[in-house]
């Protein structure tokens, strides 16, 4: 032993204290010992830090019996050894059953050393194992004073024993009021309580309890009497002869409202997805179909049941299927712009479709699958291939000859056609032919089409168009449809005769002015058109109804009224831009009425008068204010753990990187310390799941209270975290 053995010697003769010393010293024992023969003299050593007790049986005033008796009641944890002469077997086991340690006889101390090792031995370890009790205790009082949820203890009668700080935030009970009271009628509704008595009664008749361990969704009752939503985790505990139980409550108020709010967006997102124009297909990383929508399956002419669990292979032919194989390692990495592809339909025919993906990919990086948006092109590439062998033969005409496919898409454009409008085939074809046809006229050339899908002949029109400088040129245009093999019809053909002139082309120009306008009233889209000066001359109810005020609020003000500080200054760059008949598109953010942003896509397009000096602008106006927050919404989650709320892997890994970057170039140095819990399993097995759970929400606050602004808490897995330091120069 380095350290002295402190030695209380209970004996009332000096020379068998001595005795008992020297031998303590001849087996080796480092011992400082001190001799004491009366009751009062050995209570007033006990608060000395005595490490061993070696006591006679019998003295005249004072003996081991009374010294044990003394001990016990202190609550002393000494090993105890009785030396003394020979006494009889009942004294003998009467003092170990009063908690000596060991019985020696005065004529034969040789077991005395083993004797003394021992007991010393066993009184450390025990008061290691009272420390470390203590600090177990200690750990799990401040884990359960700080839970950010509500903790709460009730005993076998209902009665509860504990409740943390959390607790009276939910329910607002102090705990010197709540401890003490039924749990019942402290808590829970009473549509709840029966069934919570008989339940209690059932467990504890036979140990049966399918509300422990799950998490229950319900409700539960405040100190002034209204009710919420509470999520609950109920554990019990044996704890000798009866059971105590805890719950873990979180109030789930705002959860319920935020999952009611995704609920309804969901369902309108859902409802976009199977209305929309364009195919939607996504795959698994088997390349199985996992979601098809009612446009992707009717391209294909199945029904969506039809499709789900089929491999995406079952659709193509044999070429489209080793392309697709050439692909793979492109679309699981990246996003793929789009791309004609073939597919095979249920009637064996082709479908040629414009395809874009984008790889889905999992918090590691993994891929998962892809999605596809997928628009039909086929009677689009049937017209280019039958117009081919029009050209040569429309190229030399003095008039406009053009030819279009049912989609509105221009196909062929002629010489002719270029004199006419200003515009290159090289420019125009595979644009709109919306692109020369004016706004009034919208509705005309729907009805065209429209015919011309049903097969229908179509009667020569006299007409306004558009040339590439904005002018109206008015003509005459005669039809005739191109057919497939087939005989369906897959294009039209026009041909186009300028009939303008000076006082018919003005009065058309009123004409569709006011036609123009009936539209733009109606219409879902914002319109804005400003002058020069940047005022207002015109905006539709859509527009107005945007940004909180009425149309004649808006009408004579100034744009920049009602745009943000960036948007004003980003309005002021782009203003040589406009003058010099640059059309563009932008995301831009306007201040609504009320304080709030609106975030819109603006497609500007520059107006010029007939000397072509700049007039103003005119803007189509949509609203992509929720488009922007449900992708804010995904890049977050796609960065952060779900249960945490912490940075995961990925969004560690684009720090770091930026970190190094930086810290190169300011030749600082970073670091990332990878950590996990001690005695998280035990936290698991004493609280359960939930508390766990509970716990490892409360570990990233507070360790990035302990970091920099610019450092970061991430969790990488379980009871894995990380923490990257950006300039451990600084620390």
């Amino acid at each position: 032993m380095s350290q002295p053995l402190r030695v209380l010697i209970v004996e009332d003769r000096e020379d068998d204290a001595v005795l008992v010393a020297e031998h303590l010293r001849r087996a080796g024992l480092n011992a400082v010992w001190e001799r004491v023969d009366t009751e009062a003299t050995f209570a007033a050593k006990l608060n000395g830090g005595i490490d061993l007790i070696i006591a006679d049986y019998h003295l005249p005033q004072f003996g081991a019996p009374r010294a044990l008796e003394m001990l016990k009641k202190l609550e002393l944890d000494i090993p105890f050894i009785v030396v003394s002469g020979t006494v009889g077997e009942d004294a003998a086991v009467a003092v170990m059953r009063s908690g000596a340690s060991d019985y020696l006889f005065k004529e034969n101390l040789s077991r005395l050393r083993p004797a003394v090792e021992r007991e010393v031995r066993a009184a450390t370890e025990r008061k290691g194992a009272r420390a470390a009790q203590a600090e177990y205790l200690r750990r799990l009082s401040s884990i359960f004073d700080s839970a950010l949820d509500a903790l709460v203890t009730m005993d076998a009668d209902g009665l509860i024993t504990d409740w943390n700080p959390m607790a009276q935030v939910v329910f607002g009970w102090p705990k010197s009021e709540a401890v003490g009271r039924l749990v019942t009628e402290t808590i829970m509704p009473s549509r709840y309580r029966e069934a919570h008595r008989l339940g209690l009664r059932r467990f504890l008749e036979t140990g049966q309890g399918p509300v422990l361990n799950t998490r229950l969704e319900l409700e539960g009752l405040h100190r002034d009497g209204h009710e919420f939503p509470i999520e609950l985790a109920i554990s019990a505990t044996k704890t000798g002869s009866s059971h105590l139980f805890s719950a873990f409550v979180r109030d789930i108020t705002e959860r319920h409202r935020a999952e009611e709010a995704v609920r309804a967006s969901e369902a309108r997102y859902r409802q976009i997805v199977e209305t929309a124009f364009e195919g939607v297909w996504i795959i698994d990383s088997n390349n199985r179909t996992t979601f098809v929508n009612h446009r992707m399956a009717e391209m294909l002419g199945y029904a969506p049941e039809e499709m789900l669990g089929r491999p995406v292979l079952t659709f193509m032919d044999h070429d489209a299927q080793a392309a697709f194989a050439a692909n793979r390692e492109q679309r699981q990495q990246a996003h793929q712009p789009e791309h004609e592809f073939r597919f095979r339909r249920k009637d064996g025919s082709e479908l040629w479709a414009l395809l874009e993906s984008s790889p889905d990919l999992d918090a590691a990086g993994n891929y998962r699958g892809s999605l596809a948006m997928v628009t039909d092109v086929t009677e689009r590439r049937r017209g280019q291939e039958a117009l081919r062998r029009l050209a040569a033969m429309v190229a030399t005409s003095g008039d406009a000859i053009m030819a279009v496919d049912l989609t509105g898409s221009i196909l062929n454009w002629n010489r002719g056609a270029e004199r006419m409008y200003g515009y290159t085939a090289e420019e125009i074809i595979g644009r709109s032919i919306l692109t020369i046809t004016p706004d009034a006229k919208t509705n005309e050339l729907t009805t065209i089409l429209d015919q011309a899908r049903r097969g229908e002949p179509i009667e020569p029109v006299e007409t306004l168009r558009k040339r590439k400088d904005g002018s109206l040129v008015e003509v005459s245009i005669s039809f005739s449809t191109l057919a497939d093999v087939n005989g369906s019809v897959i294009a039209t053909t026009g041909i186009h005769r300028d009939i303008s002139n000076a006082k018919r082309a003005a009065e058309a120009l009123q004409a569709s002015e006011e036609r123009y306008r009936r539209i733009v009233e109606t219409a879902y889209e914002g319109i804005w058109v400003i002058d020069a000066q940047n005022m207002t001359t015109f905006v539709n109810p859509r527009m107005a109804e945007m940004l909180g005020w009425t149309v004649e609020e808006i009408m004579g003000r100034s744009v920049l009224d009602f745009l943000d500080a960036d948007a004003r200054a980003s309005f002021a760059t782009n203003q040589p831009d406009r003058v010099n008949g640059v059309s563009l598109q932008r995301e831009v953010r306007f201040t609504r009425k009320d304080g709030t942003d609106c975030w819109t896509l603006l497609s500007v397009r520059p107006t010029f008068d007939e000397a072509g000096h700049y007039e103003g602008s005119l803007a189509m106006v949509m609203d992509i204010t929720e488009r922007r927050r449900i992708q804010k919404a995904l890049e977050y989650q796609a960065l952060h753990d779900a249960l945490t709320g912490l940075p995961n892997r990925l969004l560690l890994a684009e720090r770091l990187g930026e970190a190094l970057v930086s810290g190169k170039a300011a030749q600082q140095q970073a670091a990332v310390l990878i950590l996990d819990l001690d005695h998280f399993k035990e936290v698991n097995e004493t609280f359960g799941l939930q508390a766990g759970d509970r716990l490892l929400e409360q570990v990233g606050p507070r360790l990035q209270s302990e970091l920099g602004a610019d450092d970061m808490v991430a969790r990488l897995s379980g009871d894995e975290f990380a923490m990257l330091l950006t300039d451990t120069d600084a620390a």
